[in-house]
C-alpha cells in the first residue's frame, strides 16, 4: 500500500497594507473580534499616517492567493512604538504568522528610530500573551475595563529594545511549526543557512569592534581608553614594549571567546595567583603582561 505526502501549507505573502484591503480586513477584523471591532473609518485614519516621508504608522496585511489572513498596525510617536492591532484568520493559528506579522511591526519600529514598543492584550488571551514573551516583551501593569462592551481588562506590555532582531528567531520558529505540520518526524537544526547569515554577521560587528578599539590601540600605543584612565600598559614580555599587532588580536581573541563562553572570569581572576608576571590566560596567549 502506497502513501501520499501531504503538500507543504502555502506561506502567507506579506505586504504594506493600502486602502483596498480595507473590505477584506473589515471582514476578517468583525469575525475575531465581533465585540469591538474598528470602523472603516478607522482603518482609513490610520492608513493615513502610513505613507509618504512623514509618515508614523505601519500597517502590513497577509495574503494567500488572494485571500486576507492577518494583518497587523504599529503607531509610532516620541520614540514609542505601539502595537495598534494584530489579527490572524482562525485557520492560520500556529502557522507562525502571527511571529512573522509582529516581527515586520518591530523591524519598522527600529526604522522609526523607537526606543520602545508598548502593548495592551486582553487578559484572557493567552496565546497572544505568550507570542510577545516570546519577543521580549514584559508585563508592566493592568488597563480596567478597556475592553469594551465587555468590560475585560487589558495587559499592558512592554518591549525596552525593539533594535535586537527577531528575524533568526522567526526563522526557527517557522521551521518548527512546518516540521509540525508535516506530519511527519524531522530534525530541526538550529544553525542553516539563514541563522549562520545572522551568526555571521554578529560576529563581524564584534571582530570589528576588537579591532577597532582593542587591537589597533594596543599596537600603537600600548593601551586602549580604559586602561589610560587607569594609568596601565600592555607590554610584550619579551621586548617590554607594545606589542605586535598580531599579538595584540590574539590578545583580544582569548579575552572575548573566553568571555562568552562564561569562562572570562577565571581566566581574568588567573592573574591573582601567576607569577611572576601576573598574567590573565589572553596575556599568556599573547606574551603580554600589564604594567603601570
Amino acid at each position: 500500500m502506497s502513501s501520499q505526502e501531504t503538500a507543504p501549507p502555502e506561506q502567507p505573502v506579506l505586504r504594506e497594507m493600502r486602502w483596498w484591503d480595507i473590505d477584506p480586513v473589515l471582514a476578517l477584523e468583525r469575525e475575531l473580534f465581533p465585540d469591538d471591532a474598528w470602523s472603516r473609518g478607522m482603518f482609513w485614519s490610520e492608513l493615513a499616517h502610513a505613507r509618504g516621508p512623514e509618515a508614523t504608522h505601519r500597517y502590513v496585511a497577509a495574503y494567500t492567493g488572494d485571500r486576507l489572513v492577518g494583518y497587523a498596525g504599529l503607531a509610532t510617536a516620541g520614540g514609542t512604538g505601539d502595537v495598534q492591532t494584530i489579527a490572524v484568520a482562525r485557520d492560520q493559528w500556529g502557522s507562525g504568522l502571527g511571529s512573522r506579522l509582529l516581527t515586520d511591526l518591530l523591524e519598522h519600529a527600529t526604522a522609526f528610530d523607537c526606543t520602545e514598543v508598548m502593548l495592551e492584550v486582553r487578559v484572557d488571551n493567552t496565546r497572544a500573551q505568550a507570542l510577545y514573551a516570546r519577543f521580549g516583551f514584559e508585563p508592566i501593569g493592568f488597563r480596567r475595563g478597556y475592553y469594551q462592551p465587555g468590560n475585560v481588562d487589558a495587559l499592558v506590555m512592554r518591549l525596552s529594545d525593539p533594535s535586537v532582531n527577531p528575524a533568526a528567531r522567526d526563522h526557527l520558529d517557522a521551521k518548527i511549526e512546518a516540521a509540525r505540520l508535516s506530519g511527519r518526524t524531522v530534525t530541526v537544526w538550529l544553525l542553516d543557512g539563514t541563522t549562520t547569515g545572522y551568526l555571521a554577521a554578529v560576529l563581524a560587528v564584534l571582530l570589528l569592534f576588537g579591532v577597532v578599539y582593542e587591537a589597533l590601540p594596543t599596537a600603537k600605543w600600548g593601551r586602549t581608553l580604559g586602561k589610560k584612565l587607569f594609568g596601565l600598559r600592555v607590554q610584550d614580555i619579551e621586548e617590554h614594549d607594545v606589542p605586535a599587532f598580531g599579538a595584540a588580536l590574539r590578545r583580544w581573541l582569548v579575552y572575548s571567546v573566553s568571555g562568552l563562553l562564561v569562562v572570562g572570569v577565571a581566566g581574568v581572576l588567573w592573574c591573582l595567583f601567576d607569577r611572576p608576571w601576573r598574567q590573565c590566560w589572553h596575556d599568556k596567549a599573547a606574551r603580554t603582561f600589564v604594567a603601570r
